[in-house]
């Protein structure tokens, strides 16, 4: 049995694998702090404008900085689309997204850049979102498999084949 799929890296594929990977590879606690740093940071910098305009400097001065205030707390709430944004930026603008190839060899993956492949042995863990699965996988590299566009089975199909290929459990998470 061969499965073929097409991802497509664009900007919502890209936030939720950084969310993924985040909460995969147990780095959300820093990403967490990060967000609450951006937040409280936001918050205070707000709070110091209207102690400003209250303290009698200059009017101008609060409002700039509950601007800054603002735009800290935007950056906290958009933690993960200010990650994938970056690195959308870094890729060359000729890949767009990946075609696989799962079957008993392996996962091949094609893309303008080149191809590579992964044994079965190198995922280290399986995630399930509502539209994607995700192979996690040793060297901290994240598959995503778009499950709109799974040919040559069904995503439950899919979804056992992986399970047994990679001697891993599903994990379900939420984004």
């Amino acid at each position: 049995m061969a499965f073929e799929i097409r991802t497509e890296y664009d900007a919502a594929h890209l936030e939720e694998l950084q969310w993924v990977l985040d909460q995969a590879l147990e780095r959300n606690i820093g990403a967490m702090a990060k967000t609450r740093h951006y937040l409280l940071g936001g918050v205070m910098i707000a709070a110091g404008a209207l102690f400003a305009t209250q303290g009698g400097f200059q009017i101008a001065f609060g409002v700039l900085l509950c601007g800054v205030g603002l735009h800290v707390i935007d950056r906290g709430r958009r933690y993960f689309m200010y990650m994938a944004s970056k690195i959308r930026k870094k890729m060359p603008l000729a890949f767009t997204g990946n075609d696989y190839t799962i079957d008993e060899m392996g996962i091949q993956i094609i893309n303008a850049i080149g191809t590579a492949e992964y044994a079965y042995e190198d995922c280290s863990r399986l995630v399930e979102t509502e539209k994607n699965l995700y192979l996690i996988m040793k060297d901290n590299q994240g598959v995503i498999l778009d499950k709109s566009n799974i040919e040559g089975g069904s995503v439950e199909e899919l979804r056992a084949y992986l399970i047994e290929h990679c001697s891993e459990e599903l994990e379900k998470m939420e984004f």
